[in-house]
């Protein structure tokens, strides 16, 4: 499995010269799609390969999803961060917490799930295919 650095992450993500990605903190971040992938959806989805924690059958994780476009009130650059927790063996997924940072660094809103609803996993979606990485170890490019 290949890891990228903080300043590769960022230096790779395709975003114009005059807007800096919101720096990612420390961590060993795995780029998962192609770029002709991100540019379909619309947005560079990174995991903290660092943050995996293994219990049982659930994992948990953090997550960075940096928009490539204007996405409503999100500017392009904008980064979403998620800690997230799946059970692969059950198939439910959900978000612990977020935060959502702006492209200056600014955090524009944050929040913890206290009683976080979980959803059921759908393999096929580019989510799908973030978990199937958490959970089996290969990339979905």
């Amino acid at each position: 499995m290949k890891t990228v650095s903080l300043a590769l992450a960022l230096a790779a993500l395709t975003l114009p010269a005059n807007l800096a990605a919101a720096p990612l903190p420390p961590g060993q971040w795995q780029r998962l799609f192609a770029r002709d992938v991100e540019r379909t959806l619309g947005r560079a989805v990174l995991v903290d390969t660092a943050s995996i924690r293994i219990a049982g059958n659930t994992r948990t994780y953090i997550e960075a999803n940096v928009l490539q476009s204007r996405r409503g009130a999100y500017s392009k650059g904008t980064t979403l961060y998620y800690r997230r927790a799946v059970n692969c063996a059950g198939g439910r997924h959900r978000i612990v917490s977020w935060s959502i940072v702006a492209p200056d660094g600014r955090t524009i809103s944050s929040g913890t799930n206290s009683s976080p609803q979980s959803g059921a996993l759908q393999w096929d979606t580019a989510q799908g295919k973030v978990l199937g990485y958490v959970c089996r170890g290969i990339l979905p490019r």
